[in-house]
């Protein structure tokens, strides 16, 4: 039975973990953002720039953990308590369950307008891309 941290919402994601279970995300909020960013400051401080990657890689885990967390497996309530002495392998799943829901996050993210391909219109080739309304110059117009 999982242990419930916060109150789930309609869009709450699901990351399996193998060996560990089922843990259960808010999707990035504004709010949520804020949350992570006050669990970076909480762990490395106000001059969290100047520490090294692999401490601030650990602090955005433990961030997006506390920040996005709504059910989790028993035993891991709080990563920060989670005893590595006693249970080394779950060093590895800890990432494990990090790149996921990191990965999980960016599947999310709607590609800048820019990117986005239109669907081509009938006889009008592979397809363009939105201009934005910038306007190229003479020279670079294709002829008529």
């Amino acid at each position: 039975m999982n242990i419930i941290k916060k109150k789930p919402r309609k869009n709450d994601f699901f990351c399996d973990v193998e060996g560990v279970g089922r843990f259960i995300f808010n999707r990035k909020t504004y709010g949520g953002q804020i949350k992570i960013d006050t669990e970076m400051v909480r762990l490395l401080g106000p001059n969290f720039e100047a520490v090294d990657d692999v401490m601030r890689t650990h602090a955005l885990l433990i961030g997006h953990y506390n920040g996005l967390m709504v059910e989790c497996p028993p035993g891991w309530e709080d990563l920060e308590e989670i005893d590595l002495s006693e249970q080394p392998e779950l060093d590895n799943k800890i990432l494990e369950l990090y790149f996921m829901l990191r990965g999980k996050l960016d599947s999310f993210r709607v590609p800048p307008r820019a990117a986005r391909i239109e669907a081509p219109s009938e006889g009008a080739g592979a397809g363009t891309v939105p201009d934005d309304g910038v306007l190229a110059a003479p020279q670079v117009q294709p002829a008529a």
